[in-house]
């Protein structure tokens, strides 16, 4: 009877601490599905600490790492099978209900250190560290899943002991092969872009030596073939879980998302050198589309050149989904001229998502491809408007692309600078003339010439009065006639 007594209160004592966790980062339809996927929690027995059987069983038998001279750390096939549940009342939730390894972590200098999981297939498995034992020590950073696949956490650890927890949510009681790898943060290398234009679309399968990618304890940055748009791959930017998240499905602020989530963002660092020899705007531009799970806020995307947020043409500053998986692909378009006379400068995309690509709905991620980074060649733009006459029309407006960019003057001579190159949309306008839009091919670097000859219409009514004296009954059936004397064609309708 007293040992049943003990083993009921462990199994609340599980339940309870699950719901606790679960409370602080998922709403009840999140904890819902998820309990639905996983399906009922296994009790895996209770093992005292101290019964160890080999090292790494618990705390009086840590396997230990001493950062100063064993990293970069990797206990590769390792397992936590056999070695029993000792810990099951943890900050890991439900995560830590199955069978446990303890790792000792002797910390002598304070950085930023990565610890990467490799699971080999098993699912629902969780890793903690934490400022002590798991009996009694708290979490300073999880990361959970129920994918089998590779994942990584990062944090930024003082000098001190502290201790690494691998566990799952059983079932599966245990991981029966997986790796662990410790490395210390080192900074990334970037290749600077020197060369112009600079594209990329991702075919080769992986990132180029000038792009960086940087994933964080619930993030992950990667080439995919899911992420590409009218090409073989682009990037996956997306989330991982709940651990580390604050907010609502639909209430998550964008403060929130970069600050308080900073463990979900995933991104991509580059340093470009500007050249100072060539001609035209510095600009940057690249296809993007976003995906949600519970709802939109769970999912953010934003741009920072030297580490300051920057609005695209649109004056955007940052992006979410309007569907979970429905959005179509839209372009982005940056202008760098602030930044092209810098010796250098440093652009980070940010994605900040709480759960995985297609983990529930569309998952929260944003999708990235066809990125450029160019200068956009200029030239000139003059001409003069006129009747078809050869006669001069003063206040004739020019739009270029739908943007007003001139009016004539007196003379009917209108001048536009710095216009992008290439084919352009000019149209036109003056009251009394029919609009004149043409397709036209700008050069670079010269005074491009366009003249305007505007037709307008003469519409002519005959007869311009109808007297007709008509007795009761009586009905008459006359006609109109309708001339258009001028140079250009006229719509008209008549009530």
């Amino acid at each position: 009877m007293k040992h049943f007594t003990k083993l009921l209160v462990l199994m609340l004592t599980i339940v309870l601490s699950s719901t606790w966790v679960y409370g602080q980062t998922q709403s009840a339809v999140e904890i819902q599905y998820e309990q639905s996927i996983h399906g009922p929690t296994v009790i895996v027995p209770a093992t005292l600490p101290g019964s160890s059987r080999a090292v790494g069983d618990d705390c009086t038998n840590p396997i230990i790492v001493d950062f100063a001279t064993d990293l970069p750390f990797n206990d590769l096939n390792q397992t936590n099978c056999g070695r029993g549940n000792t810990y099951s009342t943890s900050c890991l939730g439900s995560y830590d209900g199955g069978e446990d390894i303890i790792y000792q972590l002797n910390v002598a200098v304070a950085n930023d250190y990565t610890f990467a999981l490799d699971p080999k297939g098993t699912t629902w498995s969780g890793m903690a560290v934490m400022d002590g034992c798991p009996d009694v020590g708290s979490c300073i950073i999880t990361s959970t899943s129920s994918s089998g696949a590779a994942r990584s956490m990062q944090v930024n650890l003082a000098p001190g002991t502290y201790y690494l927890m691998v566990d799952t949510w059983p079932s599966p009681n245990c991981i029966p092969n997986f790796n662990m790898t410790i490395t210390a943060y080192v900074p990334p290398v970037i290749t600077p872009i020197v060369a112009f234009p600079f594209n990329e679309n991702f075919d080769g399968g992986a990132f180029p030596a000038e792009i960086t990618a940087v994933p964080r304890a619930q993030s992950d940055a990667f080439v995919s073939a899911s992420a590409a748009n009218s090409s073989a791959y682009g990037v996956m930017m997306e989330g991982n879980g709940s651990t580390g998240w604050s907010g609502g499905s639909t209430s998550t602020t964008y403060t929130q998302a970069f600050t308080n989530n900073a463990t979900h963002i995933a991104e991509l660092l580059m340093e470009v050198h500007p050249d100072m020899g060539a001609m035209g705007l510095l600009t940057m531009q690249f296809d993007m589309r976003q995906n949600y799970s519970f709802g939109w806020a769970y999912e953010y995307f934003r741009v920072l050149i030297n580490g300051t947020p920057v609005a695209d043409l649109n004056g955007d500053t940052y992006w979410n989904p309007a569907t979970a998986e429905g959005d179509p692909w839209q372009n982005l378009q940056f202008d760098l001229t602030p930044y092209q006379n810098l010796a250098s400068f440093n652009i980070s995309i940010q994605n900040s998502g709480k759960y995985y690509f297609d983990y529930y709905g569309g998952g929260d991620a944003a999708m990235v491809d066809n990125f450029e980074i160019y200068y956009l060649a200029l030239g000139d733009l003059q001409g003069n408007v006129t009747n078809t006459g050869g006669l001069a029309i003063g206040g004739a407006e020019i739009y270029i692309e739908g943007v007003l960019a001139a009016t004539t003057d007196g003379s009917g001579f209108y001048s536009v600078t710095d216009v992008p190159a290439g084919p352009i949309e000019v149209t036109c306008v003056k009251p009394g003339y029919n609009d004149n839009t043409v397709i036209f091919n700008l050069v670079p670097g010269v005074v491009n010439t366009l003249n305007f000859s505007m037709t307008s219409p003469n519409l002519s009514v005959s007869p311009l009065r109808l007297d007709e004296i008509m007795a009761p009954n009586e009905y008459l059936t006359d006609y109109i006639g309708m001339l258009n004397t001028g140079s250009g064609p006229v719509d008209w309708t008549a009530e």
